[in-house]
Protein backbone atom coordinates (compact mmCIF):
# COMPACT_ATOMS: atom_id res chain seq x y z
CA UNK A 1 0.00 0.00 0.00
CA UNK A 2 0.89 3.79 -0.87
CA UNK A 3 0.40 6.63 1.79
CA UNK A 4 -1.99 8.86 0.41
CA UNK A 5 -0.47 11.34 2.18
CA UNK A 6 2.70 11.33 0.72
CA UNK A 7 4.46 14.05 -0.65
CA UNK A 8 7.28 12.53 -2.38
CA UNK A 9 8.00 8.83 -3.78
CA UNK A 10 12.43 8.89 -3.59
CA UNK A 11 14.10 6.53 -5.74
CA UNK A 12 17.17 5.77 -4.50
CA UNK A 13 19.72 4.06 -6.46
CA UNK A 14 21.60 1.52 -4.52
CA UNK A 15 24.11 -1.16 -6.43
CA UNK A 16 23.35 -4.27 -5.64
CA UNK A 17 26.07 -6.47 -7.22
CA UNK A 18 24.44 -9.07 -9.89
CA UNK A 19 13.17 18.67 -30.95
CA UNK A 20 14.96 19.48 -33.33
CA UNK A 21 15.11 17.60 -36.37
CA UNK A 22 19.08 16.13 -37.04
CA UNK A 23 19.78 15.51 -40.81
CA UNK A 24 22.33 13.03 -41.01
CA UNK A 25 23.70 12.41 -44.75
CA UNK A 26 25.07 9.22 -46.40
CA UNK A 27 28.55 10.37 -45.73
CA UNK A 28 27.90 10.97 -42.43
CA UNK A 29 27.82 7.19 -41.90
CA UNK A 30 29.83 6.34 -44.98
CA UNK A 31 28.03 3.67 -46.47
CA UNK A 32 26.73 2.84 -49.64
CA UNK A 33 23.24 4.38 -50.79
CA UNK A 34 20.72 2.07 -52.51
CA UNK A 35 18.02 4.39 -53.71
CA UNK A 36 17.91 8.30 -52.94
CA UNK A 37 14.28 10.12 -53.14
CA UNK A 38 14.64 13.49 -53.73
CA UNK A 39 16.81 14.88 -50.32
CA UNK A 40 16.20 11.41 -48.97
CA UNK A 41 17.44 8.08 -49.56
CA UNK A 42 17.67 4.25 -48.47
CA UNK A 43 20.72 3.39 -47.30
CA UNK A 44 22.18 -0.30 -48.08
CA UNK A 45 22.66 -1.14 -44.28
CA UNK A 46 18.91 -0.19 -44.25
CA UNK A 47 17.76 -2.15 -46.91
CA UNK A 48 19.85 -5.50 -45.57
CA UNK A 49 18.41 -5.41 -42.09
CA UNK A 50 15.10 -4.74 -43.01
CA UNK A 51 15.08 -7.91 -45.69
CA UNK A 52 16.43 -10.66 -43.36
CA UNK A 53 15.42 -8.97 -39.76
CA UNK A 54 11.76 -8.92 -40.71
CA UNK A 55 9.36 -11.37 -41.68
CA UNK A 56 8.69 -11.76 -45.48
CA UNK A 57 5.76 -14.12 -46.72
CA UNK A 58 7.36 -16.89 -49.60
CA UNK A 59 11.14 -16.05 -48.25
CA UNK A 60 11.67 -19.85 -48.54
CA UNK A 61 10.99 -19.90 -51.95
CA UNK A 62 14.37 -18.70 -53.91
CA UNK A 63 12.92 -18.21 -57.20
CA UNK A 64 10.86 -15.42 -55.72
CA UNK A 65 13.81 -13.32 -53.92
CA UNK A 66 13.91 -10.93 -56.22
CA UNK A 67 10.15 -10.27 -55.70
CA UNK A 68 10.36 -9.78 -52.28
CA UNK A 69 13.21 -7.51 -52.87
CA UNK A 70 11.42 -5.73 -54.77
CA UNK A 71 8.36 -5.31 -52.99
CA UNK A 72 9.97 -4.18 -49.78
CA UNK A 73 12.18 -1.59 -52.03
CA UNK A 74 8.80 -0.14 -53.38
CA UNK A 75 7.67 -0.12 -49.46
CA UNK A 76 10.50 1.45 -47.90
CA UNK A 77 10.56 4.22 -51.28
CA UNK A 78 6.56 4.69 -50.26
CA UNK A 79 8.30 5.52 -46.67
CA UNK A 80 10.73 8.09 -47.83
CA UNK A 81 8.09 9.70 -50.25
CA UNK A 82 5.68 10.34 -47.49
CA UNK A 83 8.19 11.29 -44.92
CA UNK A 84 9.57 13.87 -47.47
CA UNK A 85 6.03 15.09 -47.55
CA UNK A 86 5.03 14.75 -43.91
CA UNK A 87 8.40 17.13 -43.40
CA UNK A 88 7.03 19.58 -45.81
CA UNK A 89 3.84 20.26 -44.55
CA UNK A 90 5.07 19.92 -40.65
CA UNK A 91 3.50 16.69 -40.06
CA UNK A 92 7.05 15.97 -37.90
CA UNK A 93 6.16 18.46 -34.92
CA UNK A 94 3.04 16.65 -34.25
CA UNK A 95 3.10 15.56 -30.88
CA UNK A 96 2.95 11.73 -31.50
CA UNK A 97 5.75 12.40 -33.79
CA UNK A 98 7.86 14.37 -31.28
CA UNK A 99 7.70 11.70 -28.78
CA UNK A 100 8.21 8.30 -30.96
CA UNK A 101 11.58 10.83 -31.68
CA UNK A 102 12.36 11.30 -28.46
CA UNK A 103 11.82 7.94 -26.89
CA UNK A 104 14.19 6.40 -29.44
CA UNK A 105 16.44 9.14 -29.75
CA UNK A 106 17.29 8.51 -26.14
CA UNK A 107 17.24 4.51 -26.20
CA UNK A 108 19.88 4.54 -29.11
CA UNK A 109 21.96 6.97 -27.08
CA UNK A 110 21.76 4.79 -23.99
CA UNK A 111 22.68 2.00 -26.29
CA UNK A 112 25.73 3.91 -27.60
CA UNK A 113 26.61 5.29 -24.16
CA UNK A 114 27.02 1.12 -23.01
CA UNK A 115 28.73 0.25 -26.05
CA UNK A 116 31.39 3.13 -25.29
CA UNK A 117 31.32 2.81 -21.63
CA UNK A 118 31.04 -1.08 -21.63
CA UNK A 119 31.52 -3.32 -24.96
CA UNK A 120 34.16 -1.60 -25.99
CA UNK A 121 36.68 -2.10 -23.38
CA UNK A 122 36.02 -5.87 -23.22
CA UNK A 123 39.44 -7.49 -23.48
CA UNK A 124 41.27 -10.54 -22.32
CA UNK A 125 45.25 -11.21 -21.43
CA UNK A 126 46.91 -14.27 -22.41
CA UNK A 127 46.70 -15.39 -18.62
CA UNK A 128 42.67 -15.24 -19.03
CA UNK A 129 42.36 -16.96 -22.12
CA UNK A 130 45.16 -19.69 -20.93
CA UNK A 131 43.14 -20.20 -17.79
CA UNK A 132 39.88 -20.67 -19.83
CA UNK A 133 41.63 -23.25 -21.97
CA UNK A 134 42.63 -24.89 -19.07
CA UNK A 135 39.36 -25.40 -17.68
CA UNK A 136 37.28 -26.30 -20.50
CA UNK A 137 39.97 -29.16 -21.00
CA UNK A 138 38.51 -30.95 -18.14
CA UNK A 139 35.07 -31.93 -16.95
CA UNK A 140 34.23 -32.32 -13.31
CA UNK A 141 32.07 -35.36 -12.85
CA UNK A 142 29.71 -33.55 -9.71
CA UNK A 143 27.18 -34.93 -7.40
CA UNK A 144 25.13 -31.68 -6.20
CA UNK A 145 23.49 -32.04 -3.10
CA UNK A 146 20.48 -29.64 -2.17
CA UNK A 147 17.91 -28.26 0.23
CA UNK A 148 16.43 -25.19 1.73
CA UNK A 149 17.42 -26.42 5.09
CA UNK A 150 21.19 -24.99 5.54
CA UNK A 151 21.67 -27.04 8.80
CA UNK A 152 21.03 -30.14 6.89
CA UNK A 153 23.69 -29.89 4.24
CA UNK A 154 25.61 -28.72 7.45
CA UNK A 155 25.14 -31.92 8.81
CA UNK A 156 25.92 -33.23 5.68
CA UNK A 157 29.41 -31.51 5.48
CA UNK A 158 30.58 -32.54 9.06
CA UNK A 159 30.33 -36.54 7.22
CA UNK A 160 32.58 -35.19 4.02
CA UNK A 161 34.72 -33.80 6.88
CA UNK A 162 34.85 -36.91 8.38
CA UNK A 163 35.88 -38.88 5.61
CA UNK A 164 33.19 -41.13 6.08
CA UNK A 165 32.51 -43.48 2.92
CA UNK A 166 30.54 -41.64 0.31
CA UNK A 167 28.24 -44.69 -0.67
CA UNK A 168 26.94 -44.85 3.48
CA UNK A 169 26.71 -41.06 3.69
CA UNK A 170 24.26 -41.37 0.47
CA UNK A 171 22.09 -44.12 1.61
CA UNK A 172 21.44 -41.97 4.88
CA UNK A 173 20.30 -39.42 3.00
CA UNK A 174 16.69 -38.45 3.31
CA UNK A 175 15.21 -37.50 -0.08
CA UNK A 176 12.32 -35.39 1.12
CA UNK A 177 15.19 -32.95 2.86
CA UNK A 178 18.31 -33.17 0.32
CA UNK A 179 18.11 -33.74 -3.39
CA UNK A 180 21.01 -35.35 -5.15
CA UNK A 181 21.56 -34.87 -8.21
CA UNK A 182 24.80 -35.77 -10.50
CA UNK A 183 26.18 -34.12 -13.90
CA UNK A 184 29.03 -32.71 -15.60
CA UNK A 185 30.18 -29.50 -15.04
CA UNK A 186 32.74 -27.89 -18.07
CA UNK A 187 33.71 -24.35 -18.36
CA UNK A 188 30.76 -21.67 -18.68
CA UNK A 189 28.36 -24.03 -16.77
CA UNK A 190 28.32 -21.68 -13.16
CA UNK A 191 29.17 -18.59 -12.54
CA UNK A 192 32.55 -17.57 -12.24
CA UNK A 193 32.84 -17.54 -8.98
CA UNK A 194 31.58 -21.16 -7.94
CA UNK A 195 33.42 -22.60 -10.86
CA UNK A 196 36.77 -21.20 -9.78
CA UNK A 197 35.96 -22.71 -6.27
CA UNK A 198 34.87 -25.75 -7.47
CA UNK A 199 38.09 -26.39 -10.35
CA UNK A 200 40.34 -25.81 -7.29
CA UNK A 201 39.08 -28.98 -5.62
CA UNK A 202 40.91 -32.41 -6.08
CA UNK A 203 39.12 -35.37 -6.97
CA UNK A 204 36.90 -37.44 -4.12
CA UNK A 205 36.56 -33.85 -1.86
CA UNK A 206 33.59 -31.95 -1.18
CA UNK A 207 33.27 -28.02 -1.67
CA UNK A 208 32.13 -25.75 0.81
CA UNK A 209 28.01 -24.72 1.19
CA UNK A 210 26.89 -22.55 -1.58
CA UNK A 211 24.32 -20.70 -1.75
CA UNK A 212 22.61 -19.94 -5.32
CA UNK A 213 19.39 -18.24 -4.62
CA UNK A 214 17.18 -19.49 -1.90
CA UNK A 215 18.85 -23.19 -2.16
CA UNK A 216 21.85 -24.46 -0.30
CA UNK A 217 24.32 -26.38 -1.77
CA UNK A 218 27.49 -28.77 -2.02
CA UNK A 219 29.26 -29.78 -5.06
CA UNK A 220 30.84 -33.38 -4.30
CA UNK A 221 34.10 -33.60 -7.13
CA UNK A 222 34.12 -37.79 -7.96
CA UNK A 223 36.03 -37.35 -10.71
CA UNK A 224 38.39 -34.64 -12.99
CA UNK A 225 38.07 -36.53 -17.42
CA UNK A 226 39.58 -34.97 -20.02
CA UNK A 227 37.06 -33.03 -22.55
CA UNK A 228 37.06 -35.32 -25.63
CA UNK A 229 35.37 -33.29 -27.20
CA UNK A 230 38.21 -31.29 -28.44
CA UNK A 231 40.73 -32.20 -31.56
CA UNK A 232 42.74 -30.42 -33.77
CA UNK A 233 39.13 -30.30 -36.37
CA UNK A 234 37.13 -27.90 -34.22
CA UNK A 235 39.81 -26.04 -32.17
CA UNK A 236 38.59 -22.74 -34.33
CA UNK A 237 34.90 -23.69 -32.48
CA UNK A 238 36.18 -24.27 -28.95
CA UNK A 239 38.14 -21.15 -28.85
CA UNK A 240 34.79 -19.35 -29.83
CA UNK A 241 33.03 -20.88 -27.18
CA UNK A 242 35.53 -20.10 -24.70
CA UNK A 243 35.87 -16.08 -25.54
CA UNK A 244 32.08 -15.87 -25.70
CA UNK A 245 31.94 -16.83 -21.97
CA UNK A 246 35.10 -14.85 -21.29
CA UNK A 247 33.08 -11.86 -22.92
CA UNK A 248 30.09 -12.58 -21.24
CA UNK A 249 31.70 -12.50 -17.84
CA UNK A 250 33.45 -9.35 -18.42
CA UNK A 251 30.38 -7.59 -19.64
CA UNK A 252 28.82 -8.54 -16.92
CA UNK A 253 31.65 -7.08 -14.89
CA UNK A 254 32.22 -3.73 -16.49
CA UNK A 255 28.41 -3.48 -16.87
CA UNK A 256 28.38 -4.24 -12.59
CA UNK A 257 31.45 -1.75 -12.06
CA UNK A 258 29.89 1.38 -14.29
CA UNK A 259 26.09 0.95 -12.59
CA UNK A 260 27.46 0.83 -9.04
CA UNK A 261 29.19 4.13 -9.66
CA UNK A 262 27.05 5.91 -12.01
CA UNK A 263 23.70 5.67 -9.94
CA UNK A 264 25.94 5.92 -6.55
CA UNK A 265 23.58 8.02 -3.81
CA UNK A 266 21.54 8.98 -6.81
CA UNK A 267 17.94 10.03 -5.41
CA UNK A 268 15.15 11.40 -8.01
CA UNK A 269 11.71 11.88 -6.55
CA UNK A 270 8.28 11.81 -8.03
CA UNK A 271 5.26 13.89 -6.91
CA UNK A 272 3.13 11.89 -4.47
CA UNK A 273 0.22 13.88 -5.06
CA UNK A 274 0.39 13.69 -9.28
CA UNK A 275 1.27 9.77 -8.40
CA UNK A 276 -1.68 9.22 -6.75
CA UNK A 277 -3.63 11.50 -9.83
CA UNK A 278 -2.00 9.42 -12.36
CA UNK A 279 -2.99 6.24 -10.59
CA UNK A 280 -6.53 7.10 -9.94
CA UNK A 281 -7.04 7.88 -13.62
CA UNK A 282 -5.46 4.94 -15.28
CA UNK A 283 -7.67 2.80 -12.62
CA UNK A 284 -10.68 4.58 -14.30
CA UNK A 285 -10.11 4.31 -17.45
CA UNK A 286 -8.73 0.83 -16.86
CA UNK A 287 -11.86 -0.35 -15.06
CA UNK A 288 -14.25 0.54 -17.79
CA UNK A 289 -12.00 -0.93 -20.54
CA UNK A 290 -12.22 -4.24 -18.19
CA UNK A 291 -15.96 -4.48 -17.85
CA UNK A 292 -16.48 -3.95 -21.65
CA UNK A 293 -13.42 -6.42 -22.14
CA UNK A 294 -11.36 -4.43 -24.05
CA UNK A 295 -8.16 -6.94 -22.30
CA UNK A 296 -6.13 -9.48 -23.52
CA UNK A 297 -4.87 -12.93 -22.78
CA UNK A 298 -0.87 -13.16 -22.10
CA UNK A 299 0.64 -16.75 -23.01
CA UNK A 300 -0.60 -18.32 -19.37
CA UNK A 301 -3.91 -16.57 -19.35
CA UNK A 302 -2.98 -13.53 -17.29
CA UNK A 303 -5.24 -10.46 -17.98
CA UNK A 304 -3.50 -7.70 -19.59
CA UNK A 305 -4.99 -4.07 -19.98
CA UNK A 306 -2.82 -1.90 -21.79
CA UNK A 307 -3.09 1.66 -21.82
CA UNK A 308 -3.66 2.83 -25.23
CA UNK A 309 -3.89 6.32 -27.26
CA UNK A 310 -7.46 6.64 -26.37
CA UNK A 311 -6.86 6.10 -22.74
CA UNK A 312 -3.76 8.43 -23.01
CA UNK A 313 -6.16 11.38 -24.36
CA UNK A 314 -9.00 10.64 -21.83
CA UNK A 315 -6.50 11.41 -18.78
CA UNK A 316 -4.82 14.24 -20.74
CA UNK A 317 -8.13 16.04 -20.99
CA UNK A 318 -9.35 14.98 -17.34
CA UNK A 319 -6.26 16.21 -15.98
CA UNK A 320 -6.46 19.58 -17.67
CA UNK A 321 -3.94 21.89 -19.35
CA UNK A 322 -2.60 23.33 -16.32
CA UNK A 323 -2.25 19.91 -14.34
CA UNK A 324 -0.17 17.88 -17.19
CA UNK A 325 2.18 20.68 -17.24
CA UNK A 326 3.08 20.18 -13.44
CA UNK A 327 6.64 18.75 -13.08
CA UNK A 328 6.41 14.94 -12.24
CA UNK A 329 9.74 13.44 -12.14
CA UNK A 330 11.60 15.98 -10.10
CA UNK A 331 15.08 15.74 -11.73
CA UNK A 332 17.20 18.57 -10.40
CA UNK A 333 17.75 19.80 -13.61
CA UNK A 334 14.49 19.73 -16.45
CA UNK A 335 12.11 17.90 -14.44
CA UNK A 336 9.80 15.60 -16.28
CA UNK A 337 6.13 16.50 -16.40
CA UNK A 338 2.75 14.57 -16.69
CA UNK A 339 2.14 14.65 -20.10
CA UNK A 340 5.43 14.17 -21.14
CA UNK A 341 5.50 10.81 -18.72
CA UNK A 342 1.96 9.41 -19.44
CA UNK A 343 3.37 9.90 -23.69
CA UNK A 344 6.07 8.07 -22.94
CA UNK A 345 4.96 5.21 -20.96
CA UNK A 346 2.08 4.52 -23.18
CA UNK A 347 4.31 4.83 -26.60
CA UNK A 348 6.82 1.96 -24.74
CA UNK A 349 3.59 -0.10 -24.18
CA UNK A 350 2.40 0.15 -20.36
CA UNK A 351 0.12 -2.60 -19.57
CA UNK A 352 -1.35 -3.78 -15.81
CA UNK A 353 -3.04 -7.15 -15.12
CA UNK A 354 -6.16 -5.51 -13.08
CA UNK A 355 -7.77 -2.76 -12.70
CA UNK A 356 -7.41 -2.45 -9.11
CA UNK A 357 -5.86 0.56 -7.40
CA UNK A 358 -2.95 -1.03 -5.43
CA UNK A 359 -2.31 -3.34 -8.39
CA UNK A 360 -1.55 -0.22 -10.84
CA UNK A 361 0.25 1.53 -8.37
CA UNK A 362 2.62 -1.03 -7.76
CA UNK A 363 3.12 -1.13 -11.96
CA UNK A 364 3.11 2.39 -12.44
CA UNK A 365 6.23 2.52 -9.34
CA UNK A 366 8.16 -0.17 -11.20
CA UNK A 367 7.52 1.90 -14.16
CA UNK A 368 8.83 4.84 -12.37
CA UNK A 369 11.83 3.38 -11.49
CA UNK A 370 12.72 2.68 -14.72
CA UNK A 371 12.01 5.95 -16.45
CA UNK A 372 14.06 7.78 -13.71
CA UNK A 373 17.32 4.83 -14.22
CA UNK A 374 17.16 4.98 -18.52
CA UNK A 375 16.42 8.84 -18.47
CA UNK A 376 19.36 9.35 -15.96
CA UNK A 377 21.37 7.08 -18.65
CA UNK A 378 20.21 8.83 -21.93
CA UNK A 379 20.87 12.27 -20.72
CA UNK A 380 24.44 10.89 -19.52
CA UNK A 381 24.59 9.84 -23.15
CA UNK A 382 23.74 13.24 -24.42
CA UNK A 383 26.02 14.93 -22.18
CA UNK A 384 28.99 13.56 -24.10
CA UNK A 385 27.04 14.54 -27.36
CA UNK A 386 26.06 10.39 -28.47
CA UNK A 387 22.74 11.95 -30.31
CA UNK A 388 25.73 12.84 -33.06
CA UNK A 389 26.68 9.40 -33.40
CA UNK A 390 26.44 8.49 -37.21
CA UNK A 391 25.01 5.36 -35.64
CA UNK A 392 22.74 7.06 -33.72
CA UNK A 393 21.45 9.52 -36.22
CA UNK A 394 21.58 6.65 -39.10
CA UNK A 395 18.68 4.66 -37.01
CA UNK A 396 16.70 7.40 -35.65
CA UNK A 397 16.10 8.72 -38.86
CA UNK A 398 15.32 5.23 -40.25
CA UNK A 399 12.67 4.69 -37.73
CA UNK A 400 11.28 8.55 -37.44
CA UNK A 401 11.17 7.72 -41.72
CA UNK A 402 8.66 5.24 -41.11
CA UNK A 403 6.74 6.54 -38.14
CA UNK A 404 6.14 9.71 -40.43
CA UNK A 405 4.56 7.12 -42.90
CA UNK A 406 2.43 5.13 -40.95
CA UNK A 407 1.24 8.23 -39.19
CA UNK A 408 0.08 9.75 -42.30
CA UNK A 409 -1.15 6.57 -44.04
CA UNK A 410 -3.30 5.38 -41.47
CA UNK A 411 -5.00 9.08 -40.90
CA UNK A 412 -5.44 9.01 -44.80
CA UNK A 413 -7.15 5.52 -44.46
CA UNK A 414 -8.61 6.28 -41.48
CA UNK A 415 -6.81 3.66 -39.62
CA UNK A 416 -6.34 4.11 -36.19
CA UNK A 417 -3.21 2.93 -33.88
CA UNK A 418 -0.85 5.22 -31.87
CA UNK A 419 0.27 7.51 -34.37
CA UNK A 420 -3.05 8.34 -35.53
CA UNK A 421 -3.39 11.99 -35.68
CA UNK A 422 -5.15 14.82 -37.41
CA UNK A 423 -3.58 17.17 -39.38
CA UNK A 424 -5.42 19.79 -42.31
CA UNK A 425 -3.33 19.46 -45.38
CA UNK A 426 -3.82 15.64 -45.00
CA UNK A 427 -7.69 15.95 -44.59
CA UNK A 428 -7.09 18.04 -47.65
CA UNK A 429 -5.82 15.53 -49.67
CA UNK A 430 -9.02 13.10 -48.85
CA UNK A 431 -11.36 15.62 -49.37
CA UNK A 432 -9.97 16.86 -52.34
CA UNK A 433 -9.79 13.70 -53.94
CA UNK A 434 -13.75 12.78 -52.38
CA UNK A 435 -16.78 12.42 -55.20
CA UNK A 436 -19.21 10.67 -52.86
CA UNK A 437 -19.43 8.87 -49.58
CA UNK A 438 -18.14 5.38 -50.99
CA UNK A 439 -14.84 7.18 -51.06
CA UNK A 440 -11.94 4.71 -51.60
CA UNK A 441 -9.29 5.84 -49.82
CA UNK A 442 -7.07 3.36 -50.36
CA UNK A 443 -7.23 4.64 -53.70
CA UNK A 444 -6.15 8.31 -53.05
CA UNK A 445 -3.02 7.18 -50.91
CA UNK A 446 -2.14 4.94 -53.97
CA UNK A 447 -2.80 7.82 -55.73
CA UNK A 448 -0.79 10.52 -54.01
CA UNK A 449 2.29 8.02 -53.34
CA UNK A 450 2.27 8.32 -57.55
CA UNK A 451 2.02 11.90 -57.22
CA UNK A 452 5.24 12.36 -54.51
CA UNK A 453 7.29 9.90 -56.97
CA UNK A 454 6.94 12.44 -59.60
CA UNK A 455 7.47 15.44 -57.37
CA UNK A 456 10.74 13.78 -55.69
CA UNK A 457 13.43 11.95 -58.23
CA UNK A 458 13.93 8.70 -57.36
CA UNK A 459 17.20 7.06 -58.37
CA UNK A 460 18.22 3.35 -57.79
CA UNK A 461 20.83 2.12 -57.73
CA UNK A 462 20.74 -1.92 -59.62
CA UNK A 463 23.77 -2.99 -59.30
CA UNK A 464 23.86 -2.81 -55.34
CA UNK A 465 20.56 -3.97 -55.07
CA UNK A 466 21.13 -7.29 -56.65
CA UNK A 467 24.52 -7.77 -55.09
CA UNK A 468 22.41 -7.60 -51.87
CA UNK A 469 21.17 -11.68 -50.90
CA UNK A 470 18.36 -12.75 -49.07
CA UNK A 471 18.04 -15.29 -46.28
CA UNK A 472 15.68 -18.32 -46.11
CA UNK A 473 14.45 -17.85 -42.80
CA UNK A 474 11.52 -16.06 -41.70
CA UNK A 475 13.02 -13.52 -38.44
CA UNK A 476 11.28 -11.18 -36.40
CA UNK A 477 14.46 -9.42 -33.92
CA UNK A 478 13.98 -7.57 -31.03
CA UNK A 479 16.92 -5.17 -30.17
CA UNK A 480 18.30 -5.28 -26.75
CA UNK A 481 18.90 -1.90 -25.89
CA UNK A 482 22.10 -1.24 -23.51
CA UNK A 483 21.09 -1.12 -19.93
CA UNK A 484 17.39 -2.69 -20.41
CA UNK A 485 14.46 -2.44 -22.65
CA UNK A 486 13.93 -3.58 -26.17
CA UNK A 487 13.08 -2.29 -29.44
CA UNK A 488 12.19 -4.26 -32.49
CA UNK A 489 14.89 -4.29 -34.68
CA UNK A 490 13.78 -2.69 -37.60
CA UNK A 491 10.79 -0.88 -38.86
CA UNK A 492 8.05 -3.03 -40.21
CA UNK A 493 5.72 -1.51 -43.01
CA UNK A 494 2.57 -4.26 -44.65
CA UNK A 495 3.95 -4.15 -47.97
CA UNK A 496 3.14 -1.76 -50.28
CA UNK A 497 3.95 -1.69 -53.96
CA UNK A 498 0.52 -1.06 -55.23
CA UNK A 499 1.55 2.73 -56.02
CA UNK A 500 4.42 1.58 -58.46
CA UNK A 501 2.59 -1.60 -60.31
CA UNK A 502 -0.20 1.50 -60.56
CA UNK A 503 2.51 4.09 -62.22
CA UNK A 504 4.20 1.39 -64.83
CA UNK A 505 0.19 1.05 -65.58
CA UNK A 506 -0.13 4.24 -66.68
CA UNK A 507 3.26 4.76 -67.94
CA UNK A 508 2.80 2.21 -70.50
CA UNK A 509 -0.39 3.33 -71.72
CA UNK A 510 0.82 7.03 -72.50
CA UNK A 511 3.35 5.65 -74.66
Amino acid sequence: MFNQSLKYISFLFIFISILTHIPVFPQDVNEKVIASIGDNYLLESEFENRLNFSPKEGIQDKNNSDGIKKELLYTIIAEKLWSNYAQEIGFENNISIITAKNVIEKMLVRDELYKREIKDKILFNDDEVEKAEFKFSRILKTTIYSSVDKNKLIELQKLFSANKNLESISSSIDPNQIIVKNIEITFGDLPEGIENLLYNLEPNSASALIQMDSIWNIFYINEIIDNKSINAKNKNDVTKKIYKVLKVRKEETYYNRFYADFFKDITVDADGKLFNIISENLSTVFNKKYQNGIFEKDKNGNTLITFDTNDLNMILDTLGTNLIKEPFLLFSQNPIDVETFLREIRFLSFNVTSPQIDIIKLKLNEEIKNFIKYELLARKGFELNLQYDSNVKKWLKVWIDSYLYQGIRNTILNIENTILTENLKIEDIINKNSSNESLDRYKIFVDKTIELSDRYNINIDWELFAKINIGNINLFVFRNIGFGGRISGVPTSEPFIDWYLEKQKISSQNL
